[in-house]
């Protein structure tokens, strides 16, 4: 254990031993006597539909649902969505110009 940080609670113990002491004060001093909840995404819902739209032709999907924490069928699945919104945007355009 860290020099000092025995007087911390436990939680903020831990914390100063993941991110440094430092680190857990500026924590602390922000979100002190809040709930404060982790939610398990990482990435926004937008950011990963982007990744994969961006690297789909590129990557495979296992390797992508690995950087994005999530599981192949997801990865398929938001891939088919692009691809249903493509269809729709151009046979929307098609309607526009006729």
């Amino acid at each position: 254990m860290h020099k000092g940080l025995e007087r911390y609670c436990d939680t903020y113990r831990e914390l100063a031993e993941l991110i440094g002491e430092g680190e857990m004060i500026r924590l602390w001093e922000k979100y002190r006597g809040l709930n404060v909840y982790f939610p398990q995404d990482l990435f926004s819902r937008e950011y990963k539909k982007t990744q994969i739209e961006q690297s789909i032709g590129e990557k495979r999907a296992a390797d992508l649902a690995r950087e994005l924490h999530l599981s192949e069928r997801r990865v398929r699945q938001i891939n088919s969505e692009i691809r249903a919104d493509q269809k729709k945007d151009f046979s929307e355009v098609g309607e526009t110009t006729e």
